[in-house]
């Protein structure tokens, strides 16, 4: 009888890790089991079991891990079982000279027991330091420590209300990191780090020293649950902020093929001064624009091959956590209300995969001749008309409301629009080419501006990055 996909996937730890012996006994793999100080809660054995397809001397290692957090292991060890049984895929391995390491069940009394943790109350991936070292200090986990573990369960009405009060003075992102980043002083409280090596670190790291040494060249997937839509998959670097391993991970992954999306295409449209080219030639483009002739004017000039859409940047045609990078210049600004300021940023961040950065430039509020440009565009005097904005630290209030972490801001451009337009213009109309050498002087004068202590008034766009948390 043929076996489908759900075939792979068990209702308790000790039926998944027979199917993972199993499994590998039918692929011809040995299996190792480092077998683990407890029972689960059937009174099974428990075990951290390893199979290795591949010679011992393997100088490329993929390694898929299972149940680092516990109960998430119901999907890791299914995904697991899948792989044992498909022989194509053995043998694509095989040919590229990879060698694949199964290790089910990092955490395996958490996944007996359906519970994240270890017995110790380790968060597992939050075990991994030098101990010998002073362990980090979560000094905004001690302040919410006690509504998080009421002395009184189920928690009163009046905790539920100072977790709320709390939520709403300092933002549900800043709540959540607070929790999920983990703290190693209350062994009894969530997310809890632990203080020594736990089990499962000790016996992991025995594990890889076993079959590790030979490597040059280690991939690693480690399969969890419970971020992200049902159903859906995606990918989370954990590794330095580190431009070199970033690109890495991204050729062995996907081939680098960051998706970006540009939120207009006025310039790609109208002018010489398009964006789209500036991006890695192997990023998947996506480039949107409310108004259909603009995309059609874009697409028909070819600067750069990729989708081009017509939707409303608070209404994305875009499936939640699909591109990796959000690049809003200018877009977000010529909107009325203020409400569509915040709703096109929480539609940004949809969209936007855990990790994933957001950029997001509007006019600035503070410069001078911004009233007077605004008014401009109201007389129907330019083909833009500009509407609600706000200084670069309202941008960054409202993008973490969005659900962003800021990593960074800035103002940009320092040259008088209307003033520097004009003059650029005549001298043009003077100079013909001559031109280019006092424009190019003239630029360069505009931009000592921006080291000024009145750049934030000199200044004709504010600009603010942010990145949207990943939380496993």
């Amino acid at each position: 009888m043929s076996r489908g996909a759900a075939d792979a996937f068990s209702d308790s730890y000790a039926q998944a890790r027979k199917l993972f012996l199993q499994s590998a006994k039918e692929a011809g793999l040995a299996v190792e089991s480092r077998l683990h100080p407890m029972k689960g809660r059937d009174g099974e054995e428990l075990a951290m079991d390893v199979a290795r397809l591949g010679p011992p001397d393997a100088s490329k290692l993929l390694i898929v891990s299972s149940a680092c957090h516990g109960v998430e292991g119901f999907c890791g060890s299914g995904v697991q079982v899948a792989a044992l049984r498909d022989a194509a895929w053995h043998e694509q391995a095989q040919r590229l000279g990879v060698a694949v390491l199964y290790i089910h069940a990092l955490n395996p009394y958490g996944f007996s027991h359906i519970r994240r943790a270890t017995h110790e109350n380790v968060d597992l991936n939050r075990n991994f330091h030098d101990f010998s070292k002073p362990l980090p200090v979560n000094d905004d986990y001690r302040e919410i420590r006690p509504l998080l573990l009421p002395e009184q369960w189920p928690p009163p009405p009046a905790n539920d209300a100072a977790v709320m009060q709390h939520v709403a003075a300092r933002g549900e992102a800043a709540y959540q990191a607070a929790i999920t980043r983990g703290q190693y002083e209350f062994p009894d409280g969530l997310f809890f780090g632990g203080t020594q090596p736990s089990w499962s670190n000790l016996t992991l790291r025995d594990v890889l020293r076993a079959h590790g040494r030979n490597a040059a060249r280690i991939a690693w997937i480690d399969i969890h649950t419970g971020l992200g839509p049902s159903g859906v998959g995606e990918r989370i670097y954990a590794g330095r902020e580190d431009d070199t391993a970033v690109a890495r991970a991204r050729a062995w992954w996907d081939g680098g093929a960051a998706r970006v999306l540009k939120t207009d295409l006025f310039e790609e449209a109208n002018g010489a001064d398009e964006l789209l080219s500036a991006f890695p030639v192997r990023a998947t483009i996506v480039g949107m624009d409310v108004v259909p002739t603009t995309v059609a004017r874009a697409r028909a000039r070819r600067v750069r091959h990729g989708l081009f859409l017509a939707t409303d940047v608070r209404r994305l045609a875009l499936a939640a956590d699909s591109v990796d990078l959000v690049f809003s210049n200018s877009t977000l600004d010529h909107f009325e209300q203020p409400s569509d300021l915040d709703e096109a940023l929480r539609e940004l961040v949809r969209v936007l995969q855990p990790g994933g950065r957001l950029i997001v430039t509007l006019d600035n509020p503070r410069n001078p001749l911004y009233r007077l440009l605004r008014w401009v565009t109201r007389r129907g005097w330019a083909p833009i008309t500009l509407g609600h904005t706000v200084p670069r630290s309202a941008l960054a209030d409202a993008m973490r409301r969005a659900g962003v972490e800021i990593v960074g801001s800035g103002v940009l451009i320092h040259n008088p629009r209307l003033v520097s337009t004009a003059l650029f213009m005549a001298l043009r109309r003077t100079l013909g080419r001559r031109a280019d050498g006092p424009v190019r002087f003239l630029l360069a004068a505009f931009a000592t501006l921006g080291r000024l202590p009145t750049r934030e008034y000199t200044a004709c766009f504010v600009a603010v990055c942010g990145r949207k948390p990943a939380a496993c």
